[in-house]
């Protein structure tokens, strides 16, 4: 399967990430492009399972938050203790590290996060962090309050 982003192909991949930390990706491409669909991924030892469907996260996220510049959904596992949950790599593909995302809920909230900076522009990223630093950088606010719609959905369904 050719046609990945930043140079991966769509897939599974095995390799190491930076030489000390194993991992796997597994990369979605979605709308416009050819959509992988139905993805059963194994998140831990305790036979603990995810269904993705990645044409239905990427219509999700689009229908919580409206349009952005994310083409693509990639997951990938670090066990690094200081890793992130996820990333937007400012290259049209939003990263979800499943080693730290264990819940459906997670890996929701993080792609609402991750959806919100594909809305922003990297320029004014990087001006707000200097100036802000990352915990009072008004995109960071702007996409943790986005993660809090995964809450409320959550809360909806229950009553």
């Amino acid at each position: 399967m050719e046609g990945g982003v930043s140079g991966f192909p769509s897939g599974l991949i095995n390799g190491n990430k930076f030489g000390y930390v194993d991992y796997f990706l597994y990369l979605c491409r979605v709308q416009p492009h050819y959509i992988e669909t139905h993805i059963f991924m194994r998140v831990s030892n305790k036979r603990l399972g995810m269904r993705f469907d990645c044409n239905r996260l990427w219509n999700w996220a689009h229908e919580k938050l409206g349009a952005s510049k994310c083409e693509a959904i990639a997951f990938y596992w670090d066990t690094d203790e200081e890793s992130e949950m996820g990333y937007y790599d400012w290259e049209k593909t939003i990263w979800i590290n499943l080693a730290q995302c264990k819940r459906m809920i997670a890996v929701q909230k993080t792609l609402l996060h991750e959806w919100t900076h594909a809305q922003q522009t990297f320029r004014w990223y990087n001006h707000y962090q200097i100036k802000y630093g990352y915990k009072n950088n008004p995109y960071e606010i702007k996409a943790r309050e986005n993660e809090k719609l995964v809450k409320r959905a959550y809360r909806r369904k229950s009553k």
